[in-house]
């Protein structure tokens, strides 16, 4: 499953790029064509639970929202191995990356190769990325708070990868704990067909997938970066 979320992460990522950098790379462009390749292949999605069998559209369901709940130490060796051989070389093109920010022809004239570097920092990001989605599902709104609350928690200038990643790290335990300990289950029952949808171990343990609450924090969040900014010209 690992292979397999870093494979489509790797295609999607150069189809993106393919489709967005017909006459010059621009970021807005970048999102939007993202968000469309994203509501492409949730459509997929969609059709493959349609065909599915009920309790795999209910696995994946859940999968799908993102939970932590009933991963074994499986998961975490498949995480640990990805760890040791990507972040290394995460924190070798780290040190570019800040070039980076300066701008394409700073960083040029500083000795960077801009587009090895990019392409390199974008390929370890996807591998990351995989193998955390293929364990856990697609938490979201992680990776969007974890930098910007390092900033402000560091007041560096810039985005160092090692404090968002630790910022990271606590923003997801901490939501799991929430939904662990603090907030009630979802349990989804249709009396008339006779079953009760408990999905994985996780749900018969009464956990709330952490995704469900990552997803309600975080959109508080965006709505509170959003209303900062209102005015500024920035968003």
């Amino acid at each position: 499953m690992a292979a397999g979320a870093i494979a489509g992460g790797l295609v999607t990522a150069l189809l993106v790029s393919a489709l967005a950098s017909r006459g010059g790379l621009h970021g807005i462009r970048l999102v939007l064509i993202g968000l469309g390749v994203t509501a492409m292949l949730g459509s997929v999605n969609s059709y493959l639970l349609t065909r599915s069998s009920l309790n795999d559209a209910q696995n994946a369901h859940i999968w799908l929202v993102g939970t932590l709940n009933g991963r074994g130490w499986s998961s975490v060796q498949i995480m640990a191995v990805a760890l040791l051989l990507l972040v290394p070389l995460v924190l070798l093109f780290g040190r570019r990356l800040r070039m980076m920010e300066l701008g394409d022809d700073l960083a040029t004239g500083l000795g960077v190769r801009v587009n090895r570097s990019r392409l390199a920092l974008t390929v370890l990001g996807i591998g990351l990325c995989g193998v955390a989605v293929a364990s856990a599902g697609p938490i979201p709104f992680i990776a969007l708070a974890a930098p910007q609350i390092a900033v402000m928690v560091s007041r560096s200038p810039g985005v160092s990868l090692v404090s968002a990643g630790a910022v990271g790290a606590g923003l997801l335990s901490a939501a799991h704990l929430a939904s662990s300990q603090f907030l009630p289950t979802l349990v989804w029952a249709d009396r008339q067909v006779g079953w009760v949808q408990v999905v994985e171990e996780s749900q018969r343990n009464n956990l709330l997938p952490v995704g469900v609450t990552t997803a309600v924090l975080g959109g508080v969040y965006l709505a509170w970066v959003l209303f900062k900014r209102r005015g500024t010209g920035t968003v």
